[in-house]
């Protein structure tokens, strides 16, 4: 999970009542990367390869807080390097899983 970010882009979010989200609309990317990057890294690549250079971008993530058979996806704001580390180690070391 650390090497591999699937990016999501264009398009737009969709919050639902219950406070999960769902992707509409969304076109996707992997990037690789050959160690666990840090934020700054991440923001560099995915600018440099949808061509973004000169934007401004915001990264969230999303991952999924229910069991089976219930998904509730949440996004979180991804702000800098405390941020994208803590994201890491929660999915690392919890039950949520990364959604597709």
């Amino acid at each position: 999970m650390e090497r591999v970010v699937r990016v999501h882009y264009g398009g737009s979010v969709l919050e639902s009542s219950n406070g999960g989200s769902q992707f509409d609309g969304m076109s996707v990317k992997m990037i690789v990367f050959q160690s666990k990057p840090t934020f700054e890294e991440l923001l560099c690549r995915t600018k440099d390869i949808l061509g973004w250079s000169d934007k401004v971008v915001s990264i969230q993530d999303r991952y999924d807080m229910g069991g089976e058979p219930i998904s509730h996806k949440q996004m979180l704001e991804l702000n800098g390097e405390t941020e994208w580390e803590a994201y890491v180690e929660i999915v690392k070391e919890s039950r949520f899983t990364m959604c597709t």
